[in-house]
């Protein structure tokens, strides 16, 4: 591609590359002269590229050195002490990017009134500052500070600042591209309701995409949504309790699937989505969950990877440990013997085939203890078998965490499961050996291996 001449590619607010250092900028000038070009001199592309370079040290201060930069050459510039130097919607983008960046207690407020600084300049009456009229990339950088905060409430934050930006646009009557939401804002603020786990934050969720889905439909080809925006919107359903979840999934992937066939590539199904789905039939608040439709998708996962060599489709330790614990939550008496046989099948995998990407884990060997559990509370004729079983299973986690597989340390809830079961199934001598193991467990200093 060729480059506008003289100009400084600059990472963006977004992570995406923008000329930010043209020696004319694409903005209107003032409000006298609308077809007015902007001029940015050297001195201004310098001064945004060393807020930039700044902005992206990760130093624990940069972001308030950032903003004391930016704050002190403005100083100046009111007091007529610069005269170069004409800072831009890339120069305070540039801050808002540092804030974002930063692990500072308050760094989305920080942000965010870094933002309203720049709407105040643009406002004011001298009308001096009108290229500080915050963009989308500058709005995105503010929506990613309180997305990365602590705060309870971030994403709510994050969709008033994109509902901000939206009404900015309307109120040019969509004619400025510059303060159009992108599909990155969409994906940002989705992201971060689907991840919030409030009640109904699901539903939300899937309403802005079919705002998204709505503009693309109607031409707008930047709305395209993709597999992962799909994907978080399933995981939301989840990790909720609320109602039909893991129907409401399944249809979300389905809607995907009929879009891939339609020749939407964006929207293939991949690992990520499909596990997001296992997750919400493995934790159905159905009767014994959806155990038949977490394996079935498993069935169509290996189906696609093997018959077809489909890579973005293989199944990993995530998939066969989720569709374990769907078997541990179907509370059937075989679901111990399905369980165990889905860990058979990732052990030779991995042992026989050398596949780390499905290694039995921690979780996965806990799900399976939590089936054999589940096996023996269905059908109380199971009890001593599932002690045995389960002990076995914790067994093999112990020598093998202790042989250097940090991945297989029990934990102390697994540790609690088994010695519940062993209790059931009135085995005290059982009982003994898990605390004594427990004991060995917790006073073994285990040299760190990756496996064994």
């Amino acid at each position: 591609m060729k480059l506008p001449p003289a100009c400084d590619i600059v990472a963006t607010a977004d992570g995406r590359a923008t000329f930010a250092g043209c020696l004319f900028s694409s903005r209107k000038g003032n409000s006298h002269d609308e077809d007015a070009i902007t001029f940015v001199n050297q001195a201004t592309r310098d001064f945004n590229n060393k807020l930039n370079r700044l902005a992206r040290s990760f130093d624990k201060h940069s972001a308030e050195n950032v903003e004391k930069i930016l704050r002190d050459k403005m100083k100046q510039i009111d007091m007529g002490l610069e005269l170069e130097i004409t800072p831009n919607v890339v120069t305070f983008t540039a801050a808002i990017s540092a804030w974002s960046r930063s692990y500072h207690k308050h760094a989305a407020q920080r942000a965010e009134r870094i933002l309203d600084w720049m709407k105040e300049l643009a406002e004011s009456d001298e009308n001096l500052y009108v290229d500080l009229k915050p963009n989308s990339y500058a709005y995105n950088a503010a929506i990613r500070a309180w997305i990365r905060s602590q705060d309870k409430q971030s994403h709510n934050h994050a969709e008033r600042l994109m509902n901000q930006l939206w009404d900015s646009y309307l109120a040019t009557n969509m004619t400025d591209p510059e303060l159009k939401p992108t599909a990155t804002t969409f994906n940002l603020v989705i992201n971060a309701i689907a991840r919030s786990r409030e009640p109904g934050c699901a539903d939300r969720a899937a309403g802005l995409l079919i705002r998204m889905e709505d503009m693309y439909t109607a031409g707008d080809d930047d709305m395209e949504p993709d597999a992962l925006t799909f994907g978080a919107i399933i995981n939301a359903y989840a990790n909720t309790a609320e109602g039909n979840c893991s129907d409401k999934a399944a249809q979300i992937l389905q809607e995907m699937e009929s879009l891939y066939q339609l020749g939407y590539k964006s929207v293939k199904p991949n690992t990520f989505v499909y596990n997001a789905c296992l997750n919400a039939f493995a934790k159905s608040s159905q009767e014994g969950g959806n155990v038949e439709q977490a394996t079935q998708l498993l069935q169509l996962m290996e189906k696609q990877y093997i018959e077809k060599g489909d890579l973005s489709v293989k199944p990993d330790v995530i998939t066969y440990s989720t569709c374990i614990n769907a078997y541990a939550n179907s509370r059937a008496p075989d679901s111990g013997i399905e369980a165990d046989a889905l860990l058979r099948r990732m052990t030779n995998l991995y042992l026989l085939q050398g596949d780390d990407s499905v290694k039995p884990n921690a979780v996965t060997y806990t799900a399976c203890i939590k089936a054999w559990i589940a096996a023996a509370d269905s059908d109380s004729s199971l009890s001593q078998q599932a002690a045995d079983r389960v002990e076995d299973l914790l067994q093999v986690m112990s020598l093998q965490y202790l042989a250097g597989d940090v991945k297989l340390k029990p934990t102390k809830g697994a540790m609690d499961l088994v010695e519940d079961a062993m209790r059931k199934a009135g085995d005290q001598q059982g009982i003994a050996r898990v605390v004594a193991l427990r004991k060995r467990i917790s006073e073994t200093k285990v040299p760190r291996r990756e496996s064994i």
